[in-house]
């Protein structure tokens, strides 16, 4: 029996069942060729153009202003034919699809790829591109192009798809039938040298056996195709295609066996399955299975029910066999679901695995994370310029137009961290941090960071890194500056795209603090208490309670979601914003430990918020990532897709990572101790200099041959010769090199009893060895001059003078240049001195 006699047979053993309701019919608006030049218009004109010439499917011919043009040409091969080029304008874009590549307005680009309105993803068998102005481009990468197309372009639009009037009668003209090879010459487009003519028309063939064609379309796969699609004109193409081609019979009936199940799909119907291993099989990788119709959201680890919560409609594609959910985490196809792994820090747990980190200990539990906290830190956040989550996880929003009290100790602790907002649009609902002030020590130490990055200190302008006894404050990256403040509060404050804060707060704290952030006493409901100790009821007489001018007015609550004065920005804020909960998008990875919600809505409520939509919905989509890195899971490459304006500006000689560590990234660093490596921090993104390269005070990045050197506060040209301690010095890689050693020697040895002091290992204001006991400096204040390295006597002892260490009790007296030791005695003019100690003690005798 051959293979298409056993094919037949299996469709009519075949029972299929419906579990999913079916697609809406869109095929009134979709456009589509296929296998041997084969078209069906927008409007259900079917015709066949046997043409290489390149022709514009669909163009907006009622708009001056063209932002919607769609081209294509094919190519024959051995007799072959297929789509070898498609160029569309798309949103102002130009998208060029080929076998070999996407280049994108120019620029090849690697799937997949969003532009401004426009996205470029690759399935299993397809190219599909999207535009937000809907438009849907699908391409098998072979001989089938489908156009998708909203109902908006009706009667807009021309080209070989028609006019999308609703009437099939795209070739008519006057009254009169236009031939194909004239209607598609009205739409040819030639190349600046070209001349491509189109064939003249030949007539309809019929060579197939119009049984076989009647039982393909009839059979039971087919059932629900039956009343929605032309079914006579699929037999004709069935017929037609089985004459004078080189391609098997089998490989140009699938082609149009194919197009009859994606229509039939469109018209709302449901294919079954109607492959073998024998006949048009679809292979897919790993084990999952070629299903007609089926969502193209895949059950996954990550997200087990994203087909149930998937919007888009149902295709044939690559899916997971019943009962399974493809492993998108460890990537080996489709396993039951409660063998799901999960993964952390780029460490795969099998499902009942668990690890402990910090205050959070978690049990993988069918490829989700199950997570009970301990005795966390309290983090806080002001996000977007009004978003305001507490120490306690309550969320609100408070368009303040004052300095206010974010966070404070109020147990008689001088810490403050105060935050300046301010209107910054025309509505009162735009408001904007413009700076972050952390005041402490009864406000004797003052640190203000503005939105543009300036650093002040008690009102004078400042270089960072700026390390002290109390805090060090230093730039991970251009995006963000980090306050470590030693009583066991951290300010992470964001400048790029917007100023945002983050505040991290030590568990020692806990029911130690007012403000904004609230009261970290772990409950929620009491979070808006304020000095009174009355409980406020609303978000703005709240935060009106924290400012700290009399002068400024109050905020009145009512403003409503400001995505209701603009569809425009409420249809970009939707696209854009809905990608942070996409369960099969960039931050799907992330879902399962922080749901992205809250993080979502805010992101739409700012981009509508805020004239400049990008940069509120970026840094929306920022604080996500951040979160996610808090909770250690780090994104790469997703500026690939969204909000990559920010990573391609970096100044200067810097570049950009997703993972910028300023630990030994300065010149300075190679010279002296880099306290910042002692600070741990959430990993951040943005600028900064390159692997190899390091750091100026001046911002420049350089090689480490051409780093200055620091000696305390004197920075020493690269190359350039000093003197230090007797000892002739060059400033070489960025580290003194010295006569007889350098200056601070890689592998330090010390004769006993003395240690070497390493100030990298200590706080900033430790002094090191330039404050040194020794018997001759006890009663000595010594001011540093900074942190110095080297041998020097361990706790307990102090420097005899002479290379040794010992007890204080042991300390010679020195008189003219003589030691006496202690129990000796000293004549000096009449007197008689005892030496006691370290001191003289005067007997008369």
């Amino acid at each position: 029996m051959g293979t298409i006699e056993s094919w037949i047979i299996f469709l009519t053993l075949l029972v299929g069942s419906v579990s999913q309701i079916a697609n809406t019919n869109k095929i009134g608006r979709v456009c589509t060729t296929w296998g041997r030049y084969h078209w069906k218009t927008f409007d259900g004109d079917f015709f066949q153009l046997a043409s290489s010439c390149n022709h514009v499917l669909v163009f907006d011919c009622k708009d001056s202003y063209k932002e919607l043009n769609l081209q294509m040409r094919r190519t024959v091969i051995d007799d072959i034919p297929t789509i070898s080029n498609i160029i569309m304008t798309l949103e102002g874009s130009v998208v060029e699809l080929s076998n070999s590549s996407v280049i994108v307005d120019g620029k090849t680009v690697s799937l997949p790829h969003v532009t401004f309105g426009v996205s470029v993803m690759r399935t299993d068998f397809n190219i599909i591109v999207e535009a937000k102005q809907g438009i849907t481009v699908t391409w098998n990468l072979d001989d089938s192009l489908d156009i998708e197309i909203d109902e908006k372009y009706q009667n807009k639009i021309c080209g070989l798809c028609g006019n999308f009037d609703g009437v099939p009668n795209d070739l008519m003209e006057n009254g009169a039938r236009l031939s194909v090879s004239d209607f598609a010459d009205t739409y040819k487009v030639d190349g600046p040298t070209e001349r491509c003519e189109e064939p003249a028309p030949t007539p309809v063939q019929s060579c197939g056996d119009k049984e076989l064609c009647d039982q393909i379309f009839s059979s039971p796969p087919f059932r629900s195709c039956r009343d929605l699609l032309d079914v006579e004109y699929f037999n004709k193409v069935c017929r037609n295609d089985m004459c004078d081609s080189k391609e098997t019979t089998n490989s140009t009936l699938c082609k149009t066996i194919s197009e009859y199940s994606r229509q039939c799909v469109h018209s709302g119907g449901k294919t079954e399955q109607w492959r073998d291993a024998t006949f048009c099989p679809k292979k897919c990788l790993h084990n999952m299975e070629f299903m007609e119709y089926s969502s193209p959201c895949v059950d996954s680890c990550s997200t087990p029910q994203a087909s149930q919560t998937c919007n888009r409609d149902y295709r044939d594609g690559c899916a997971c066999p019943n009962g399974t959910v493809f492993d998108d985490i460890s990537k080996t196809g489709c396993i039951a679901q409660d063998q799901c792994p999960c993964r952390y820090k780029n460490k795969l747990y099998k499902s009942g695995e668990s690890y402990s980190d910090n205050c959070r200990s978690c049990v993988c539990e069918s490829g989700q994370w199950s997570c009970t906290e301990e005795n966390c830190p309290g983090t806080c956040s002001l996000e977007g310029g009004a978003h305001i989550n507490t120490f306690d996880g309550k969320a609100y929003t408070f368009h303040g137009d004052c300095s206010y009290v974010l966070a404070k100790q109020s147990n008689g602790s001088s810490l403050a961290v105060l935050v300046d907002l301010a209107k910054c649009g025309m509505a009162d609902s735009q408001t904007c941090l413009r700076a972050v002030t952390v005041s402490l020590d009864s406000r004797s130490l003052v640190i203000k960071i503005t939105a543009s990055g300036q650093v002040y200190v008690n009102q004078i302008a400042s270089m960072l890194p700026l390390f002290t006894p109390m805090l060090s404050v230093f730039s991970p990256s251009s995006f963000y500056i980090v306050m470590d403040i030693k009583v066991g509060i951290q300010v992470m404050v964001q400048l790029s795209p917007v100023m945002q804060v983050f505040i991290s707060a030590d568990t020692s704290l806990k029911g130690t603090t007012s403000g904004l952030c609230g009261n970290f006493n772990n409950k929620m409901s009491d979070d808006f208490k304020v000095i009174s100790g009355l409980v406020e009821g609303t978000s703005s007489a709240f935060g009106n309670s924290w400012k700290t001018r009399a002068k400024c007015p109050d905020i009145i609550a009512g403003f409503g979601h400001p995505c209701r004065q603009s569809i425009n920005k409420e249809s970009y804020a939707k696209y854009w914003c809905s990608k942070l909960a996409d369960p099969q998008g960039l931050f799907a990875s992330c879902h399962s430990l922080i749901s992205p919600s809250m993080y979502k809505e805010n992101c739409i409520y700012d981009s509508c918020n805020c004239e400049n939509s990008e940069e509120s919905m970026c840094a929306a989509v920022s604080v996500y990532v951040y979160a996610c890195a808090a909770a250690g899971i780090h994104f790469r490459g997703w500026r690939n897709t969204i909000c990559g304006t920010f990573s391609e500006s970096c100044p200067g000689e810097t570049v950009y990572d997703y993972n910028m560590t300023c630990c030994q990234r300065t010149c300075r660093s190679l010279s002296q101790a880099d306290y910042s490596c002692q600070s741990s921090f959430t990993a951040v993104d943005g600028c900064g200099c390159a692997e190899g390269t390091y750091m100026t005070g001046e911002s420049q990045c350089v090689s480490r041959e051409h780093c200055p050197c620091y000696d305390k506060d004197t920075i020493i040209p690269a190359g350039q010769t000093v003197n230090k301690d007797g000892n002739t010095c060059v400033c070489r890689q960025g580290a003194l090199s010295c006569s007889g050693g350098t200056q601070l020697p890689s592998s330090p040895s010390c004769v006993a009893p003395m240690v070497y002091f390493d100030c990298s290992t200590v706080q900033p204001g430790v002094p090191g060895t330039e404050c040194q006991k020794s018997c001759s400096t006890l009663d000595m204040g010594c001011i540093s001059s900074g942190c110095t390295s080297g041998c020097m006597c361990p706790n307990g002892l102090v420097s005899d003078g002479l290379g040794g260490c010992i007890t204080e009790s042991s300390c010679p007296c020195l008189h003219n240049g003589q030691a006496y030791q202690p129990g000796q005695t000293l004549t000096v003019d009449c007197n008689t001195w005892f030496v006691h100690f370290f001191t003289h003690t005067q007997y008369f005798i």
